[in-house]
């Protein structure tokens, strides 16, 4: 369950989904303009709509 509050950002280009977490935070501030333990919680997408990749630090 996803608390009150909790800010979701989902990434409209698919992504390669093998990246490591400090790589998808790099992606955080560069292409959503945020902090990556601002406590949001971001979305990510593969090549294909079936994979997908939610994290929150």
């Amino acid at each position: 369950m996803i608390p009150h509050g909790v800010e979701i950002f989902v990434g409209l280009d698919p992504i390669d989904l093998r990246w490591s977490f400090d790589r998808l935070s790099g992606v955080v501030g560069e292409r959503i303009g945020r902090e990556a333990r601002c406590g949001a919680l971001f979305v990510f997408f593969g090549p294909h709509a079936a994979a997908s990749v939610a994290n929150s630090w």
